[in-house]
């Protein structure tokens, strides 16, 4: 009776464990990369090749898996800048086009000099793609420098890129006293 129930035993174990083939498949070629992972992107399920970089966007195929990004795409979000400069020099999120959810793309960020991780860079609670769409500076808070930040011009109506407007409503012209003909 001892025996039947350690052969019942092992017997369950034996079918609760994976088979040796089973485990090889995973991974056949042992480079840390998933075999259906490398199959769904055109990789070699039979020789390591985790070091290569078949985009040339600056991350290894190792690297990309771990990722989630796409080894044979150099700018997997399409937003203008490849995968390994997101991942390695901006910290960027290689899969989302807009990090900051700002509106604008981290290329655009990164061709107006704003922080793609920053939706409002300047720190003047207007987003850099508010400022940008006003034609307003993104990179200071004052965009015209006359010393009344950006948000405070929007907020009482006047217009942050005109220096000589105090709000009063009389322009620029030096001899308007403000009283209608």
């Amino acid at each position: 009776m001892r025996k039947l129930i350690v052969l019942l035993a092992l017997g369950a174990l034996a079918i609760m464990a994976p088979s040796p083939a089973i485990a090889k498949s995973s991974d056949r070629d042992h480079d840390r990369m998933p075999d259906r992972w490398e199959k769904a992107n055109g990789l070699s399920t039979k020789k390591s090749d985790a070091k290569a970089d078949p985009d040339n966007d600056g991350l290894t195929n190792i690297r990309e898996y771990r990722a989630e990004t796409e080894p044979r795409e150099a700018d997997t979000d399409e937003d203008g800048i490849k995968d390994g400069v997101e991942v390695k020099q901006l910290h960027t999120d290689p899969n989302e086009a807009d990090s900051d959810d700002d509106g604008l793309d981290d290329g655009d960020e990164v061709a107006h000099h704003t922080n793609p991780l920053e939706e409002d860079t300047d720190g003047d609670s207007l987003t850099d793609s508010d400022e940008l769409d006003y034609g307003l500076n993104p990179l200071s808070d004052d965009s015209d420098n006359d010393g009344i930040d950006d948000q405070q011009e929007a907020e009482d109506g006047t217009t942050p890129m005109e220096p000589a407007d105090n709000g009063d409503d009389q322009g620029d012209d030096p001899d308007d006293d403000g009283e209608d003909a």
